[in-house]
Protein backbone atom coordinates (compact mmCIF):
# COMPACT_ATOMS: atom_id res chain seq x y z
CA UNK A 1 0.00 0.00 0.00
CA UNK A 2 1.43 3.33 -1.02
CA UNK A 3 0.45 6.40 1.01
CA UNK A 4 0.10 9.74 -0.55
CA UNK A 5 1.21 12.93 1.10
CA UNK A 6 -2.37 13.43 2.29
CA UNK A 7 -2.39 9.99 3.89
CA UNK A 8 0.91 10.64 5.65
CA UNK A 9 -0.39 13.95 6.99
CA UNK A 10 -3.62 12.37 8.27
CA UNK A 11 -1.69 9.54 9.88
CA UNK A 12 0.66 12.00 11.62
CA UNK A 13 -2.23 14.15 12.84
CA UNK A 14 -4.03 11.10 14.18
CA UNK A 15 -0.83 9.97 15.99
CA UNK A 16 -0.31 13.42 17.57
CA UNK A 17 -3.97 13.63 18.62
CA UNK A 18 -3.93 10.18 20.21
CA UNK A 19 -0.66 11.00 22.02
CA UNK A 20 -2.13 14.23 23.42
CA UNK A 21 -5.27 12.42 24.57
CA UNK A 22 -3.19 9.77 26.31
CA UNK A 23 -1.07 12.41 28.07
CA UNK A 24 -4.20 14.29 29.22
CA UNK A 25 -5.71 11.06 30.52
CA UNK A 26 -2.59 10.19 32.52
CA UNK A 27 -2.47 13.64 34.17
CA UNK A 28 -6.19 13.73 34.89
CA UNK A 29 -6.13 10.41 36.75
CA UNK A 30 -4.48 12.12 39.73
CA UNK A 31 -7.13 14.83 39.94
CA UNK A 32 -9.84 14.39 42.50
CA UNK A 33 -7.88 11.98 44.65
CA UNK A 34 -8.61 11.87 48.38
CA UNK A 35 -5.07 12.81 49.48
CA UNK A 36 -6.36 15.75 51.56
CA UNK A 37 -8.22 13.50 53.98
CA UNK A 38 -5.19 11.41 54.94
CA UNK A 39 -3.83 12.27 58.35
CA UNK A 40 -0.78 10.99 60.19
CA UNK A 41 -1.54 8.46 62.95
CA UNK A 42 1.09 8.75 65.71
CA UNK A 43 2.62 5.79 67.55
CA UNK A 44 1.57 7.24 70.94
CA UNK A 45 -2.18 7.70 71.27
CA UNK A 46 -3.61 10.81 72.89
CA UNK A 47 -7.09 12.24 73.01
CA UNK A 48 -7.70 15.96 73.11
CA UNK A 49 -10.50 18.40 73.61
CA UNK A 50 -9.87 21.26 71.21
CA UNK A 51 -11.64 24.61 71.36
CA UNK A 52 -11.16 26.74 68.27
CA UNK A 53 -11.30 30.55 68.00
CA UNK A 54 -15.00 30.32 67.07
CA UNK A 55 -15.67 28.60 70.42
CA UNK A 56 -16.43 25.21 68.86
CA UNK A 57 -15.34 22.22 70.96
CA UNK A 58 -14.10 19.08 69.18
CA UNK A 59 -12.97 15.88 70.87
CA UNK A 60 -10.39 13.89 68.90
CA UNK A 61 -8.21 10.82 69.34
CA UNK A 62 -4.84 10.10 67.74
CA UNK A 63 -4.03 13.78 68.02
CA UNK A 64 -0.73 15.04 66.63
CA UNK A 65 0.90 18.19 65.33
CA UNK A 66 2.27 17.45 61.88
CA UNK A 67 2.49 13.79 62.96
CA UNK A 68 4.41 14.56 66.18
CA UNK A 69 3.24 13.99 69.76
CA UNK A 70 5.27 16.86 71.15
CA UNK A 71 5.28 20.64 70.80
CA UNK A 72 8.31 22.43 69.38
CA UNK A 73 8.25 25.76 71.20
CA UNK A 74 10.53 28.75 71.00
CA UNK A 75 11.47 29.55 74.57
CA UNK A 76 13.56 32.72 74.74
CA UNK A 77 16.59 32.08 72.55
CA UNK A 78 16.21 28.30 72.90
CA UNK A 79 13.86 25.62 71.66
CA UNK A 80 11.79 23.32 73.88
CA UNK A 81 10.51 19.91 72.82
CA UNK A 82 7.61 19.25 75.20
CA UNK A 83 6.01 15.79 75.00
CA UNK A 84 2.20 15.57 75.02
CA UNK A 85 2.28 13.22 78.03
CA UNK A 86 3.89 16.02 80.10
CA UNK A 87 1.13 18.52 79.23
CA UNK A 88 -2.34 18.87 80.73
CA UNK A 89 -3.51 22.00 78.88
CA UNK A 90 -2.32 24.49 76.27
CA UNK A 91 -3.83 27.98 75.98
CA UNK A 92 -3.18 29.92 72.78
CA UNK A 93 -3.08 33.69 72.36
CA UNK A 94 -2.26 35.50 69.15
CA UNK A 95 1.24 36.86 68.91
CA UNK A 96 2.30 40.00 67.11
CA UNK A 97 5.13 38.10 65.37
CA UNK A 98 3.76 37.12 61.96
CA UNK A 99 2.78 33.45 61.90
CA UNK A 100 3.87 32.64 65.49
CA UNK A 101 1.37 31.95 68.27
CA UNK A 102 2.18 32.52 71.94
CA UNK A 103 1.12 29.63 74.18
CA UNK A 104 0.92 28.93 77.89
CA UNK A 105 1.36 25.24 78.68
CA UNK A 106 0.13 23.81 81.97
CA UNK A 107 2.18 20.73 82.73
CA UNK A 108 0.94 17.61 84.51
CA UNK A 109 3.13 18.70 87.46
CA UNK A 110 1.10 21.95 87.73
CA UNK A 111 3.90 24.20 86.47
CA UNK A 112 3.22 26.61 83.62
CA UNK A 113 5.56 27.70 80.87
CA UNK A 114 5.28 30.09 77.96
CA UNK A 115 6.61 29.80 74.45
CA UNK A 116 5.71 30.30 70.81
CA UNK A 117 4.57 27.79 68.20
CA UNK A 118 4.39 27.95 64.41
CA UNK A 119 0.85 29.11 63.65
CA UNK A 120 0.73 27.44 60.23
CA UNK A 121 1.45 23.95 61.58
CA UNK A 122 -1.54 21.61 61.45
CA UNK A 123 -3.07 19.67 64.31
CA UNK A 124 -4.59 16.37 63.21
CA UNK A 125 -6.94 13.96 64.94
CA UNK A 126 -9.84 11.59 64.49
CA UNK A 127 -13.25 12.80 65.68
CA UNK A 128 -16.24 10.48 65.92
CA UNK A 129 -17.70 12.13 62.81
CA UNK A 130 -14.53 12.03 60.68
CA UNK A 131 -10.93 13.07 60.37
CA UNK A 132 -10.03 16.47 61.82
CA UNK A 133 -7.43 19.06 60.81
CA UNK A 134 -6.94 22.60 62.10
CA UNK A 135 -4.16 25.16 61.91
CA UNK A 136 -2.48 25.87 65.23
CA UNK A 137 -3.22 29.61 64.90
CA UNK A 138 -6.97 28.79 64.83
CA UNK A 139 -6.91 27.03 68.23
CA UNK A 140 -7.88 28.66 71.51
CA UNK A 141 -7.12 25.74 73.86
CA UNK A 142 -6.24 22.05 74.00
CA UNK A 143 -6.77 19.61 76.88
CA UNK A 144 -4.63 16.49 76.40
CA UNK A 145 -5.01 12.97 77.79
CA UNK A 146 -2.89 9.87 77.17
CA UNK A 147 -4.80 6.80 75.91
CA UNK A 148 -3.38 3.47 77.06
Amino acid sequence: MILTEEGDLMSTQRYVLMSLLLICLVFSLGLGSKQDNKIPIPLDHFSATIVDRAGVKTIVTDVSIEGRTFFISQHGKGVLFVEFNDIREVRFSESAKGDEVTVTMTLVSGETMQGTLKGNDNLFGVAKFGKFKIRVKEIESIMLEFIE
